[in-house]
């Protein structure tokens, strides 16, 4: 799935079972990626930090 966050593009697949969550988020233009792998079930708040945390590990600190 394309996404678009912080006005660059990301490919990105989630997915997991029951207990499990996983996504994986890449970084076309720098080619560089990151996977996330929990032993939590997919929550909205849970999707929400996961993609905060691949954005931070994709970018780096802000100044």
């Amino acid at each position: 799935m394309d996404d678009h966050a912080l006005g660059k593009r990301r490919i990105n697949h989630w997915g997991g079972d029951p207990g499990v969550f996983t996504a994986v988020y890449l970084d076309p233009a720098s080619t560089t990626g990151v996977a996330i792998f929990t032993n939590g079930s997919a929550t909205p708040a849970s999707k929400t930090a996961i993609k905060a945390i691949a954005e931070r590990l994709l970018t780096g600190p802000s100044a």
